[in-house]
Parts: C-alpha cells; structure tokens; sequence
C-alpha cells in the first residue's frame, strides 16, 4: 500500500451526482459563523471552504499521534444558516446533547466520535482534538491529533491499495 500525504492540492474529493450538496460560502457566512461560534476560524480552513464549503476529503487518513493508530475524518461538514441540514453550526446541538464542553468547534462527526477545534483555551489557533466515547462509562476520551489545523493537513494522507507495502 502507497500512502500519499495532501501536498495542498485536490483536498476535497469532487462534487457530484451522488455527493453531498454545495453551500455557498463567502464572508458573510464566514463573518456570521465566526459571531456565532465566537472565534476566529484558522485561514486554512477557511481556504479550503472558499474552494468548496465542506464535503468528502481526498485525504481522510491520519494516525493519531500517541497511539499510533490509522485513523480518519470521511468529510468536512458545510458552514451555513440553514435549519435543516446538518453543518458545524447545526452540528453543536447535537454537541451540547452529548455534554460535551463549550468551547469547542465540531469539523464531523458520527455521533460517538468526533474531530473538533478545541477553542477552550484559545480564540485563534486551535488544536484538532478527537473526541471519543468511552461505553464503559459513558465519558468522553480526549485525544489531540495535532497543535493546529494548518499542522493537521500535513498529517492527512490517502493509500493506493494494491501497490508496495510501506510501513
């Protein structure tokens, strides 16, 4: 297997009949999101979103740092205003439900896992946290991937199954 690592290039897999479907993204909807999250999102990520405002990653592979477990974030939801589909903004209901703490800022999510901006002890700069849940006890478990987001988009990386092995 080939691993290929995001080189800053094609990070968004492409839109189409059967993908996710595209928001519009400007500074409106970036000013709005930042008053309504109360921080300063990092300027990677708002990069990638004036490419393309969330959706399925090129590159979803990372090994956690401490563990050295192959990982992965499938997809980066969409910033917008609308009730009814699912975004970062919308996503922290369901945030706030699980009790998990303020302060943070969900990329994605299934429900029992989460990759987040951890913004608790930060208003700019945040480190990328995955937060998963412990079923013995139902508490949450902490792991940081990377000091920040422009550090985590190095860590991210796609395989060629198939190819040599690479260890």
């Amino acid at each position: 297997m080939l691993i290929e690592y995001y080189h800053g290039q094609n990070f968004w897999i492409e839109a189409g009949s059967h993908s996710e479907p595209v928001y519009p993204f400007n500074d409106q909807v970036l000013e709005e999101a930042e008053d309504l999250l109360k921080v300063k999102l990092p300027r990677e990520l708002i990069q990638l979103m004036e490419i393309r405002n969330g959706g399925s990653l090129a590159y979803p592979n990372f090994v956690l740092p401490d563990k050295g477990e192959k990982d992965s974030l499938p997809g980066i939801y969409p910033i917008h205003m609308m009730n009814d589909d699912l975004s970062m903004l919308s996503l922290r209901e369901a945030f706030h439900e699980a009790a998990l703490p303020e302060g943070m800022v969900p990329l994605w999510s299934d429900y029992h896992n989460w990759i987040v901006l951890d913004y608790r002890h930060t208003k700019k700069d945040p480190p990328v946290l995955k937060v998963t849940e412990n079923y013995t006890d139902h508490s949450w478990i902490y792991t940081e991937i990377a000091p920040a987001f422009n550090k985590f988009l190095k860590m991210l990386f796609r395989t060629d199954k198939g190819k040599e092995t690479v260890k």
